[in-house]
């Protein structure tokens, strides 16, 4: 597993996730910013690896274009970020019915 900590820009994350995608990590997780979904983007374009991000998102609207874009392979919601386990529950269905 990879852990940025949302620390590179776009194109440094892209290079770094060619570089450790024939390691197969599990997967690469907040590559850039939480905040930025294009740059995002950008990075799941380019790079054949698994993505992670939502720890830092702060309620359950903020997953919404990411879900819905299908940026990321992995949702991680912070559990007393966004609102408790209710909301969490919220996120999780949420990506559950977009996937369908």
């Amino acid at each position: 597993m990879l852990h940025a900590h949302g620390d590179f820009t776009p194109s440094a994350a892209t290079r770094i996730g060619r570089a450790v995608e024939r390691y197969e990590p599990v997967f690469f997780k907040e590559p850039i910013p939480h905040e930025n979904i294009e740059a995002l983007a950008k990075v799941a374009a380019h790079v054949d690896i698994t993505l992670a991000t939502g720890e830092r998102f702060f309620n359950k609207w903020c997953f919404t274009e990411l879900i819905s874009r299908q940026l990321v392979d992995i949702i991680h919601p912070e559990i007393k970020r966004i609102g408790g386990i209710t909301e969490q529950i919220k996120v999780e269905w949420q990506k559950l019915s977009t996937s369908r």
